[in-house]
């Protein structure tokens, strides 16, 4: 668990009890199935799932390979328009 500490993390969402979670790294999906029905999210950026305290914690890292430029073109454009 300490390694997902060391990750830069953007943030962690606490999923209740009755929630089954499932993450495919392959497909780059994650799947909520509840009582009221699934949900699935596309994702652009990695998860790590703890099951022991029913967190999923999102990071920085992207699934997308893009170079250190690209990336601070983009940045650069969310910070001017948003």
């Amino acid at each position: 668990m300490n390694f997902c500490y060391n990750l830069s993390k953007k943030y962690a969402v606490k999923i209740p009890k009755n929630i089954l979670v499932i993450y495919s790294e392959n497909l780059k999906v994650i799947v909520l199935l509840g009582p009221f029905g699934t949900k699935t999210f596309k994702l652009k950026t990695k998860v790590f799932l703890n099951s022991h305290k029913n967190k999923i914690y999102v990071t920085k890292l992207s699934f997308l390979k893009m170079s250190k430029n690209k990336i601070k073109e983009h940045r650069r454009i969310k910070k001017s328009y948003g």
